[in-house]
């Protein structure tokens, strides 16, 4: 006998409205923790998010009111004071935005995982965090500047620095940083030429080393190859000493120990300019200058070189050089000196005879001096170049060689210019662009891959880059932010 089918229970499903909360429950988003909160609020996509609740629009205006924001190069950086919380966006191709990605433009500003964080330093696309564990660092890592241990070109991610001591300043340069804790300074990055003032023959360090007898040093300035450190009375230099660039007045290529500058005594040096073997020492809007000189970049008659600093006959309040061109910002005018080969100065001759005030029909608030090109800023914030344009890399929409007066870049919202032989690079607050020949800059595969999309483009005037990878020609320009409104003077707008 087949035993009988057991009957299921009875099974309902009741459709209704969802439960009520408990009388007295916070709602989510008031009982949100404010580490989690910020981080919600720095990656909205639409500003009005904020609004959501009255607790979100209170601590976003916290948010704005406590918070330590600071932009280096492109890059934007945001310190929210109540959570000890870094965020970063914007220019991203040294990987100093520290979120592991390869874009060259982060959008949105995104959440560096690290402890909490003190206080930030930002220089030459390269960021380290002051934490409550330490410095943290990452970006690009020339020679190992960063410090970390590793010779990886770049730091995509926060990286522990390794150095003995509480760090209390940095000096950061492009091949090189400078710590300086309350022993004395250590050095990680090139050595080359004896450059970090750490006697041997390693050429780099990974790993900061302690400089010698460093502990009086008040301030270290760091260019060409070349070292210059401040010391209560004196002013000392190491690094290559080509064409005299040190101002040390002793006939050798290099030092690899800081030597005394032949610099009047008494003098308190504010800042130091060096490269291509020139070098431009300030003290005050007194500015001595020492190195090669074959084209008078030392704004003083031309003459193969000067070993011993001499002081210039007008004020100066900063300065930029580059290859055999310098640029000076004085008393609120533009001041240039040395080679005109490529127009890029308001002249016929290849060599200026001399200094030259630059006269230009609008307010100068930037200038950035590229290979053979001159880049000025408005203060309305347009950009204008003249010069070598043998690649149409500078962006004003004209094949011709050379321009010889100011065309206006095409493009808007620009932030940096940094020009080169071939193709020009322009940081805007929105993402990267180029112009120039893409090919004689080492990408064979055509203009539309260089550009990311299928669309036929210009290369006379700036378009946007979508592979970081493509930016390996950017190098960052020296540029001067012309503190002083510039007057508007005589014309040079069409030669």
């Amino acid at each position: 006998m087949t035993a009988p089918c057991p009957i299921a229970a009875p099974f309902s499903i009741k459709i209704g409205r969802s439960r009520a909360p408990p009388p007295n429950s916070t709602p989510s988003l008031l009982s949100m923790p404010l580490s989690v909160l910020s981080t919600v609020l720095s990656h909205r996509q639409r500003p009005e998010l904020e609004f959501l609740c009255r607790k979100t629009c209170m601590y976003m205006k916290n948010m704005r009111d406590m918070s330590y924001t600071l932009a280096s190069d492109g890059t934007n950086i945001l310190l929210c004071s109540s959570t000890r919380r870094l965020f970063l966006s914007g220019f991203n191709v040294g990987r100093q935005c520290g979120l592991g990605s390869t874009e060259p433009f982060v959008r949105t500003p995104s959440w560096v995982r690290l402890p909490p964080v003190i206080r930030v330093h930002a220089s030459h696309e390269a960021v380290f965090a002051f934490t409550t564990n330490g410095i943290w660092a990452w970006g690009k890592n020339t020679h190992g500047r960063l410090g970390v241990g590793t010779v990886n070109p770049v730091v995509a991610r926060p990286m522990k620095v390794q150095v003995a001591g509480t760090v209390v300043k940095l000096t950061v340069a492009p091949h090189a940083v400078f710590f300086r804790t309350l022993a004395g300074w250590f050095a990680s990055g090139s050595n080359n030429h004896g450059a970090l003032a750490i006697c041997g023959n390693r050429k780099s360090f990974v790993v900061p080393q302690e400089i010698p007898d460093s502990a009086d040093i008040l301030e270290i300035w760091s260019g060409h190859q070349s070292t210059f450190a401040q010391r209560p009375e004196t002013l000392s230099a190491c690094g290559c000493n080509l064409f005299g660039c040190l101002g040390i007045c002793l006939g050798v290529s290099s030092v690899d120990v800081l030597t005394p500058v032949a610099l009047p005594e008494g003098m308190r040096v504010t800042s130091v300019v060096s490269s291509d073997y020139s070098s431009f020492i300030l003290v005050g809007t007194r500015c001595f200058v020492c190195g090669s000189n074959p084209d008078g970049q030392l704004a003083l008659p031309p003459c193969p070189f000067l070993s011993s600093p001499k002081p210039l006959p007008f004020p100066v309040d900063g300065v930029i050089t580059r290859g055999h061109a310098t640029v000076f910002a004085s008393n609120g005018r533009i001041v240039v000196a040395g080679n005109n080969k490529s127009k890029q100065f308001p002249s016929d001759q290849p060599v200026l005879p001399g200094p030259l005030k630059l006269g230009v029909p609008f307010t100068v608030a930037k200038v950035t001096l590229g290979p053979g090109s001159l880049f000025l800023q408005s203060d309305g914030g347009a950009w204008f170049a003249r010069g070598d344009n043998s690649n149409a890399q500078l962006g004003v929409g004209e094949l011709e060689a050379s321009i010889g007066h100011l065309g206006p870049v095409h493009r808007g919202s620009l932030l940096h210019v940094c020009p080169g032989t071939s193709v020009s690079f322009f940081i805007g607050n929105d993402g990267v662009y180029v112009s120039g020949n893409i090919n004689s800059a080492g990408d064979s595969s055509g203009n539309e891959s260089f550009f990311g999309d299928d669309l036929l483009r210009d290369r006379t005037v700036p378009q946007r880059v979508w592979d970081g990878a493509k930016c390996r020609l950017l190098e960052l320009a020296p540029t001067l932010v012309v503190k002083k409104a510039v007057a508007r003077a005589g014309r040079d707008h069409r030669g």
